[in-house]
């Protein structure tokens, strides 16, 4: 009986580790011919796919392993990636919340689960998800950033404040300083919401969003012409 060789998949590996995806998406296909029960071509081949931004064949490839192998949490996970990127958020908090049935542990679908949650406003289930990838990775700045983000949406500033601060005492990053910058903002506070923007900048000074908050923000302050220099 033939079997896949090893070589064949590291092949598959690097084909996609350089970014060629188109070719890893063909040779995977035609490896799946002769070996429809890999595993492991399946998920190359969802890889490729979802790189390449074909959402829906990936999906179909996800599928396919877990016909083969449903206790993979990863695989799991990695569907709920590509159903949340279709739309279908429903679906993709269904996903999640298996591969976590299989896997506790699974850091990333309890983050992905609190960003699929917050998108549909449910806050109380999104800051669920969150605060337990904190619990399982305290140094996860990016959950801290999205509890501060759901506080945000909620009108809650102070709290905001304290997790976008908790976020950037872990990692110093851009988006960061602009949340805090927007908190900040929010409770009239221009001077701090100011410095926070230049925060921002001085991490990514071409983002035009930043750009923008600051050049208003200066304006509300009296600080006309550097104001312009933003807004221009």
């Amino acid at each position: 009986m033939k079997a896949l060789k090893q070589s064949e998949v590291n092949e598959l590996i690097q084909f996609h580790q350089s970014g060629q995806f188109q070719l890893t998406e063909k040779k995977a296909k035609s490896l799946l011919e002769d070996f429809p029960q890999e595993l492991i071509l399946h998920n190359i081949l969802g890889v490729a796919l979802e790189a390449q931004q074909k959402f829906q064949e990936a999906a179909d490839s996800y599928r396919n392993a877990l016909k083969i192998q449903p206790q993979f949490a990863e695989m799991q996970f990695n569907l709920g990636s590509v159903l949340y990127q279709l739309g279908d958020v429903a679906g993709a908090i269904d996903q999640y919340q298996k591969a976590i049935q299989i896997k506790s542990d699974l850091v990333v679908a309890y983050f992905n689960l609190g960003i699929a949650y917050q998108s549909e406003s449910q806050f109380d289930k999104a800051l669920s998800a969150y605060r337990k990838a904190i619990e399982l990775e305290p140094g996860f700045y990016e959950a801290h950033g999205s509890i501060g983000t759901v506080y945000l949406l909620q009108g809650e500033f102070d709290q905001a404040i304290q997790s976008f601060k908790q976020s950037l005492k872990i990692q110093d990053h851009a988006r960061g300083h602009f949340n805090l910058g927007n908190a900040y903002r929010n409770q009239g506070h221009l001077e701090e919401a100011i410095q926070s923007y230049r925060k921002a900048l001085e991490k990514n000074p071409q983002d035009a969003e930043v750009c923008s908050v600051i050049g208003d923000a200066l304006w509300h302050q009296g600080e006309i012409v550097e104001a312009n220099r933003w807004l221009r």
